[in-house]
């Protein structure tokens, strides 16, 4: 059965203050998801998590590193 997010789930992530530093967040979950998932796939949704929209990829760069992948 598939869990979806509640808003409790996913408040602090967007944020970096005081009472929440959304990298590190970010940082935690990711490497909960080390057992699940190889080093790449894991590269590429740090980098679609990134919190300078600047320096997200792309749609077209991320297919490329998916398919890369493959």
């Amino acid at each position: 059965m598939m869990q979806f997010a509640t808003m409790e789930d996913v408040t602090g992530f967007n944020q970096k203050n005081s009472a929440n530093d959304g990298e590190a967040l970010i940082d935690a979950a990711i490497k909960q998801l080390r057992s699940r998932y190889n080093d790449h796939i894991l590269q590429i949704i740090r980098m679609m998590l990134r919190f300078n929209e600047a320096e997200r990829p792309s749609f077209t760069e991320l297919a490329k590193l998916v398919l890369a992948d493959q």
